[in-house]
This record gives C-alpha cells, structure tokens and sequence, in this order.
C-alpha cells in the first residue's frame, strides 16, 4: 500500500451539513458567515442578492451557496478578488485536510 496519495474530495463543513459540489459552492458554505458580515464591501454583491434576496444571513447564504456559485460560473476571477479581500476566511474543510495530510512524515 502506498502512502503517496489522498483523494481529497468535498465533505460537510459540519457534521451533517451540506457540502460543496465545487470549490466556489464550498468555500461559500465554509465562508457563509464572513460573507455575510462583509456582504456590502463585495464587488458582486449584486450576484448574492439576486439569488438570496434581500435577507443575506448566513443561513441564507449557506443553503443557497450552490446557486450562488452558479451564478458566479463566469465571474470566478473577480470572486477570487473578493475573496483575497475578505478579513477572517477559511479554506473549505476537505483543502484543509489535505493540506494536513501534506504535513505528515
């Protein structure tokens, strides 16, 4: 057996939550909450509140994180910005846990 490879795919942020089906969807629920603290400060702002609404809570955020990253589909530069701005940011878990994985002896 081989110790060389991790498969690293999508998981829950929290157990039994929901996960993402892409990095944007992921780090969206991941990030739902910092988000929504600093909703007013993202360029695509406009992008959150077309498919939220006007209500963009964390919980909102979170539950619709995979329609948000559809809409963002061809915006993905310009979210990376936001996301390179944004104070207190977490990468999605299953990044986390490979990183992890690359620190073993």
């Amino acid at each position: 057996m081989s110790k060389n490879v991790r498969v690293a795919y999508q998981v829950p942020e929290q157990p039994g939550g929901s996960f993402g089906r892409s990095f944007e969807d992921a780090f969206i629920i991941a990030n739902a909450l910092v988000l929504a603290d600093n909703i007013s400060g993202l360029a695509l702002k406009g992008h959150f509140d077309r498919t939220v609404g006007e209500h963009l809570s964390e919980a909102a955020i979170a539950t619709q994180a995979y329609q948000i990253a559809e809409n963002l589909r061809d915006h993905k530069t310009d979210f990376a910005f936001d996301a390179m701005l944004l104070d207190g940011w977490k990468v999605p878990r299953y990044i986390d846990e490979g990183l992890q994985w690359l620190t073993l002896p």
